[in-house]
């Protein structure tokens, strides 16, 4: 239920441990900032996005507007997260100047047509829109992000 965001681009000592006793699924994502030489800087929320928030793509940390409770990071991307039931659909509007990538945490889900399953990922191009479909229960990250040719 928690979303960090770190700023390292000048140099910083860092390390992750778990200290509960419940396992720990995390992702860690690297962005290419907007702008070069950016202090040091942390930010942490506990946004409780595993609980309710069904059905829907909820906004984790972004770079391209403000949103409340968003982690802001300096990056001309969002990550999004999911708890999709059974059945349900979701549709993504995108450009062809983007990417989008997704990361099953767990269920199953079709996208685009092609089903993906727990620890699977699909990374679209050339995409205008995202159809996400789920087939069980399912948890998932969506990262919208400029292409390298989108002159960022």
């Amino acid at each position: 239920g928690e979303v960090q965001r770190m700023t390292a681009g000048t140099g910083m000592a860092h390390s992750e441990f778990n200290r509960q006793d419940e396992s720990l699924h995390l992702y860690q994502l690297w962005f290419i900032p907007g702008q070069k030489g950016l202090a040091p800087s942390y930010e942490q929320k506990d946004i409780g996005f595993t609980s309710g928030n069904k059905n829907k793509l909820v906004p984790l940390a972004t770079g391209q507007k403000v949103l409340e409770d968003v982690v802001y990071m300096n990056s001309n991307s969002t990550i999004y997260w999911s708890n999709l039931d059974e059945d349900n659909e979701i549709e993504f509007k995108t450009f062809p100047i983007r990417l989008t990538f997704i990361y099953v945490k767990e269920g199953s889900i079709f996208v685009n047509g092609t089903e993906l399953g727990p620890n699977d990922q699909a990374r679209m191009t050339n995409d205008d829109v995202v159809h996400i479909r789920a087939i069980k229960d399912s948890q998932f990250i969506m990262i919208d992000l400029p292409s390298a040719e989108s002159n960022y």
